[in-house]
């Protein structure tokens, strides 16, 4: 069996730049329908971008199942490796740094600046439901939205996040491809550039740079189309944006609520972070607890327990209370009635996140989801390594993060 159909045709293969054909920046990926319907809005929520083309391009990994699902399967490995490199951008995309303010937990104010993700647009499938496409090749830090050059350790650590907890029945971004530059074998030098989907634009720090650096028309059109994509039901509610604004805040308490009942902590509930419909951005220090401490801290600058497991449900009701006062102006003219609906709903977060969270915790176990037999899926390959315990996806990073790009072009194939 070749290496591209072993583990359900995750491909390792190597793939040099001299195979890519380089010319046009624009190619065709059967399959894929773009629109990115964002870059619609005002330009001035968003800048152009364009990608930056690692300069040896190997695939590192390309998530076939996941590709089948979308109905982009069956390309030919130098096209997957262009688009997921920087080297080709498919037709129909539009690359744009969405422009967010990024207000860290329990700040006064806020900065402001552009994603460190390029939004290439949405994928539309044969039911017409769009996923969001997005390219990744620098990482999110503390002190720059679009900080350092994406390592290939963290590229890993967002793959296994994102299928573990999809596999658990957590909205969380998939990671469809990642491609590499190992910079002539100096690991400590190596990119990564990675393709994801189900990533949200739609985060409460988007809303809050329209309020506080555009105005209320811009205000009032991101909220219009967020509305347009989430719920277009309440087009025609009387209150359209108070009715927003309660499902906002019920969709957070679920999500919190799924996230205590695996033991996973985010590690950075920042206002540009913090998703409005669930697809949460995951960060490098985003992971689960080894066992039960709901004090269990993973960013290693957090010295107060802000982005502690249990602090987690607070948190976003603090992004909650940001979100409900950048849509005043919006929510104020719908009546007397709007504020005490959106009070009672800050209210009632925690009950109904607690609701939830009991909820999921007396569900039955279920077991990891397969498409395929035991050993060709990426969940039943990493419960393998760690004998199904999840808790242990650091460790299997750590042992496949590095030293396996040395050589070794096949890191998940075999046990540690």
């Amino acid at each position: 069996m070749s290496k591209q159909n072993y583990t359900a045709g995750l491909v390792m293969n190597s793939v040099s730049s001299h195979n890519l054909q380089l010319g046009d920046a624009r190619a065709v990926w059967p399959g894929l329908a773009l629109d990115n319907s964002y870059a619609r809005l005002p330009k001035v929520m968003y800048s152009p971008a364009e990608p930056e083309p690692l300069a040896e391009p190997e695939l590192l990994w390309f998530n076939a199942p996941l590709a089948s699902v979308l109905g982009l399967g069956g390309q030919p490995q130098e096209l997957i490796t262009a688009f997921a490199s920087g080297h080709r951008v498919p037709f129909g995309a539009r690359p744009i740094r969405r422009k967010v303010a990024q207000r860290p937990w329990g700040a006064p104010e806020p900065r402001h600046g552009a994603t460190a993700e390029i939004a290439l647009g949405e994928h539309i499938d044969r039911c017409f439901q769009r996923c969001d496409l997005s390219l990744q090749q620098h990482e999110d830090s503390d002190h720059d939205l679009a900080g350092a050059e994406l390592s290939v350790r963290n590229g890993l650590h967002q793959l296994l996040m994102g299928e573990v907890l999809n596999a658990m029945g957590v909205q969380a971004p998939r990671v469809l491809a990642i491609a590499y530059d190992d910079a002539g074998g100096k690991l400590d030098q190596a990119r990564a550039s990675v393709i994801k989907t189900g990533e949200s634009p739609l985060t409460i720090g988007a809303f809050e740079y329209a309020f506080s650096q555009l105005g209320l028309a811009e205000l009032e059109r991101l909220t219009d189309y967020a509305i347009a994509r989430i719920d277009p039901a309440l087009i025609n509610s009387d209150t359209p944006y108070t009715a927003f604004f309660e499902r906002v805040c019920d969709k957070l308490a679920v999500t919190m609520a799924q996230w205590a009942s695996v033991g996973f902590i985010h590690s950075k509930l920042d206002t540009h972070l913090t998703a409005i419909d669930g697809g949460m951005s995951l960060t490098p220090y985003s992971g689960f607890m080894d066992n039960s401490d709901i004090d269990r801290i993973r960013h290693p600058s957090d010295a107060t327990g802000r982005y502690a497991f249990s602090a987690q449900p607070i948190a976003a009701h603090w992004n909650l209370c940001r979100f409900a006062n950048v849509l005043r102006p919006l929510t104020g003219p719908e009546g007397k009635g709007s504020g005490s609906r959106i009070q009672g709903r800050l209210d009632g977060f925690f009950n109904r996140y607690e609701q939830h969270r009991i909820g999921y915790l007396q569900r039955p176990a279920v077991e990891p989801t397969r498409g395929t037999p035991r050993s060709r899926t990426l969940s039943a390959t990493v419960e393998e390594v760690v004998e199904g315990d999840w808790s242990s996806i650091d460790r299997f990073l750590t042992a496949y993060g590095g030293h396996a790009l040395a050589g070794d072009r096949d890191p998940i194939c075999k046990p540690y």
